[in-house]
């Protein structure tokens, strides 16, 4: 596993792009996908687990009605 450097609002800008996709209508897999090959080239963190738990979060609290 690989050490994180995250600057503070890494996890707040992941759960918040997990909230948009689900608000534009993505499956869980297509909003992880699409985050994994935009960090690929744009992220210092590529792989690091807490982009996709906070991703995956942010989406879950979206579908189960905690955004309105």
């Amino acid at each position: 596993m690989r050490q994180e450097t995250q600057p503070a609002y890494a996890n707040a800008s992941n759960y918040a792009v997990g909230v948009y996709r689900a608000g534009a209508g993505y499956s869980l897999p297509l909003a992880r996908g699409m985050a994994e090959t935009y960090a690929l080239f744009n992220s210092s963190n590529y792989g690091a687990e807490n982009q996709a738990a906070w991703l995956e979060q942010g989406w879950r609290d979206a579908n189960s009605g905690r955004w309105k």
